[in-house]
């Protein structure tokens, strides 16, 4: 089917039928027409199923099955000034073997949406955007062959949601830079045994990033890596990484918002979080890193903070649980640990005075309920100070002295021992 420029109406109902095995099945190309096709379009061979480009205005859906199998081309839509383009049929199934699944070129103006994407290949990218795309609405399954990605965004504008698309690709990463703008919502994403320096990666972007959950496994480099942005980033769910040949999750000179969700690591080689350079409020849910060298890292950091509104337990660390040297501002705040306030709270005192407020609990004290509003900063016991002029705080509970909860040197490193729990 060609419809060629011009207006109108076409209409064609449930029982039309494209059987495709070179060309391309439905095309349109200009024009302001109205067409819906609800039957159902099969291509294979070299075909493609659909082509709309050129389009200015008027609605366009297809509310059948369509498929893609073989060596096929998969859709493409581009350059569509105005109108809508929708795909709500039961499914849209599109195996293209070495080539793009789905194809966004330059759709400035017009409304995209896919509701039951199913993508799969062997070399061929899942989705492929590029320039200025004003709203792209996909759901379903991407999962594209090894090495071969499931997005990409080439000098790309606009609003991009795919939060009900689950996606995964492994050996390649996945990389934002300053070429991307806009806002992109991206659903639950899976990268494994992605090679280079890291999984996924902000450079320099001002692009506005959402991703329902993250989960890295068998990183080569840094897991989750942003350096130098500006944009907003979130994880809405939980951040993953299991296994990073680098540091886990590496926050460097990043200056918009970012909220990491529940945070699990697993198997870092370096540090489980490294923020450092930034004037971002981070925040994020519960953190675990089990298997560091060290747990958390903060670096001189120009302003912002580190929040954590649930539990951090921090298990077979190496060397430091907690390592806050140059850190210049209130770094972990949250109101959980042995009931602690801590935003009601001072900062602790001496050297450390408005340096940092950490509230730690071991597993065995938690519930030992002080009181923010009766006690001063860090009035729990001290004990006696070792040669090394450390100080080690305990905290008590009906009575009972619980095992050593912080240590502070002159060198501002708060040390937590390997294989102890923390909740902050």
């Amino acid at each position: 089917m060609d419809i060629q420029g011009g207006g109108g109406t076409f209409a064609f109902d449930p029982t039309s039928s494209i059987t495709n095995n070179g060309g391309i099945g439905f095309s349109i190309n200009g024009g302001t027409s109205n067409v819906s096709f609800g039957g159902t379009i099969a291509s294979s061979a070299t075909g493609r199923s659909v082509q709309v480009q050129n389009h200015t205005g008027g609605a366009v859906s297809f509310s059948g099955s369509v498929t893609d199998t073989g060596l096929v081309l998969g859709i493409n839509l581009a350059n569509n000034t105005g109108g809508s383009i929708t795909f709500s049929g039961p499914t849209q199934t599109l195996n293209t073997g070495a080539n793009t699944a789905l194809t966004l070129n330059a759709n400035n103006g017009a409304s995209i949406s896919f509701s039951n994407l199913a993508i799969s290949t062997t070399t061929g990218a899942g989705v492929a955007a590029t320039g200025a795309n004003s709203s792209v609405t996909l759901s379903g399954t991407n999962n594209p062959g090894l090495g071969a990605p499931a997005f990409t965004f080439a000098n790309t504008s606009g609003t991009y949601d795919y939060s009900a698309l689950t996606s995964s690709q492994s050996n390649i990463g996945l990389a934002f830079n300053n070429t991307q703008t806009g806002t992109y919502k991206l659903g639950s994403l899976t990268i494994a045994n992605a090679p280079g320096a890291a999984a996924f990666s902000g450079n320099t972007t001002a692009a506005n990033i959402t991703v329902a959950n993250l989960t890295v496994t068998s990183a080569a480099g840094i897991g989750l890596s942003l350096n130098g942005d500006t944009g907003s980033f979130a994880i809405t769910g939980t951040t993953t990484i299991n296994t990073a040949g680098g540091d886990a999750i590496d926050l460097n000179n990043v200056s918009g918002s970012l909220n990491l969700g529940n945070v699990s690591i697993t198997n870092a080689a370096t540090t489980g979080l490294v923020l450092t350079n930034s004037s971002a409020a981070v925040t994020a849910g519960t953190v675990t890193v089990n298997g560091a060298t060290t747990g958390l890292q903060f670096g001189v950091n120009t302003a912002g903070s580190f929040i954590a509104t649930g539990a951090t337990n921090l298990t077979n660390i190496t060397t430091t649980g907690n390592d806050a040297n140059g850190a210049a501002a209130p770094i972990f705040t949250s109101a959980r640990a042995c009931g602690h306030e801590a935003l009601a709270r001072d900062a602790l005192p001496g050297s450390l005075e408005a340096q940092l407020r950490y509230y730690f609990n071991v597993a065995n004290m938690e519930g030992c309920s002080h009181s923010a509003a009766s006690e001063g900063p860090w009035s729990n016991q001290e004990g006696p100070k070792t040669s090394a002029g450390l100080s080690v705080f305990a905290c008590r509970r009906e009575g009972e002295e619980a095992a050593s909860l912080l240590r502070r040197d002159s060198a501002k490193e708060i040390a937590v021992t390997p294989n102890s729990v923390v909740a902050a």
